[in-house]
């Protein structure tokens, strides 16, 4: 087995496809670093959560319990995708137009996340509008039906967050 130094590894050619394959995730790494700011020796300076010291042996969850969360977590999820089906359609442009936003700015992580929820939250100063004019709309244009209406996209929005967040929160 040969040993290499850094030096060795960036050297062009290269003595194997293992040093090549070492170059590759070396300079991912370090590109990864750079955009998110980090140098190595401060993600080496966190603490290791417990639950992933190498060092400290974890059980593994049985087949069965494994099969049950798996029954359980699927059964959860098909009673809700109804529910979150029509909201999702409708938000689906806020959040194309917030990923544009995000993709504006590539410096910093926070600058990214600050134009994703400027440009989310304008784009739905333009969709609930066009939402409740729709609903009015089918409910034929009544003052009866405005209130409905309005009524309508309020807890339509109320419940798409309840569902994104009850998802997060999971």
């Amino acid at each position: 087995m040969t040993v290499h130094s850094l030096v060795d590894i960036f050297s062009e050619p290269f003595s194997s496809p293992d040093a090549a394959k070492v170059k590759t995730i070396l300079t991912e790494y370090n590109n990864l670093l750079i955009t998110a700011k980090l140098t190595n020796q401060t993600l080496s300076d966190l603490p290791v959560p417990t639950n992933l010291d190498p060092s400290k042996p974890i059980p593994l969850p049985s087949r069965f319990s494994t099969l049950i969360l798996l029954i359980r977590d699927t059964i959860s999820v098909l009673l809700r995708v109804p529910f979150f089906f029509l909201p999702m359609l409708i938000h689906l442009p806020m959040y194309y137009v917030a990923k544009l936003g995000e993709n504006i700015v590539r410096e910093e992580l926070e600058t990214q996340a600050q134009m994703k929820i400027v440009f989310g939250l304008l784009f739905s100063v333009l969709v609930y509008p066009v939402v409740f004019v729709l609903v009015w709309v089918f409910l034929g244009f009544t003052g009866f039906g405005a209130l409905i209406a309005a009524g309508a996209v309020y807890l339509f929005n109320t419940s798409h967050k309840k569902l994104v967040d009850e998802n997060y929160d999971r």
